[in-house]
Parts: C-alpha cells; structure tokens; sequence
C-alpha cells in the first residue's frame, strides 16, 4: 500500500500549466517555431493547434498530448517523429497499429503530408515482416 503522505506529496506537487498557448495566434505560434534550430520542415497545411502541439512537443517532448479524434494526431505524431530524426534525437520509432484498419491511415499520412521518413509497413507474413525490416536498414 502506498503511505498516504506519498499520495499527499504528490497531489500536492506543482503542475505546469501550458494553457497560455491556446491565446497565441498563428503568427505568434509560428514565430514561436522559426526560433527553433533547426528550422521544423513542417507541411503549411497544419492547422494552428497542430503547430501549438507541435511547439510543446518539442519542448516537452515527454509530455502526452490528448486532441479529439479526427484532429490531426497521426500527422502531429509524424511531423514531431521528423523533427527529432532530423535533430539527431532519434534513429528510429515504432508506430503500433493496434487494428487493421489504422495502419493505412498512417501510411496515407505519410503520403498526403510529404513525410521524408524512412518507414515500413509490417502487415503479412511474418516473413514478410522480417523483410520488409531487412530492407529498411538500422535506421
């Protein structure tokens, strides 16, 4: 059982709170990026709370970021996959997919926004799957 000065302890923390950045504009949030180095190369067609999560998750890049469906997570998650690659903070990622029906909406995404990632789509066999990692490479 956890000592209820623990519990205490915690609940009593102090939080951050980031909700100052739904008062900014496009203009200030995308000047709040151009401060980035390097530059993000992030599609023109994010939406303004998708660059607004796209700057915490940069600066934050363990905070969890909870949008609606249909809001553009898939594509938020990959510009922000890009931007780590391209800094050097990551040589590879996992995408999970839990049902059949997800993953090509990630593959789409990939498409449709002009993602330059490497990446592998591991549906089949599970020799194809160890194919298709083959031929990715290490990253």
């Amino acid at each position: 059982m956890i000592p209820s000065a623990a519990v205490d302890h915690y609940l009593a923390r102090e939080l951050d709170d980031h909700r100052w950045i739904k008062t900014l504009t496009r203009e200030e949030v995308d000047d709040l990026m151009a401060q980035l180095r390097p530059r993000p190369r992030i599609s023109p067609r994010l939406r303004l709370h998708q660059r607004a999560c796209f700057v915490l998750g940069v600066a934050h890049p363990k905070m969890c970021l909870y949008l609606d469906m249909g809001s553009g997570k898939s594509v938020l998650a990959l510009e922000l996959l890009r931007y780590w690659f391209d800094v050097g903070k990551i040589r590879r990622a996992l995408i999970f997919a839990t049902s059949d029906k997800a993953y090509p909406t990630w593959e789409r995404q990939f498409s449709e926004f002009d993602i330059d990632l490497p990446h592998a789509s591991l549906d089949g066999s599970s020799a194809d799957k160890w194919c298709a990692l083959r031929e990715l490479g290490d990253g």
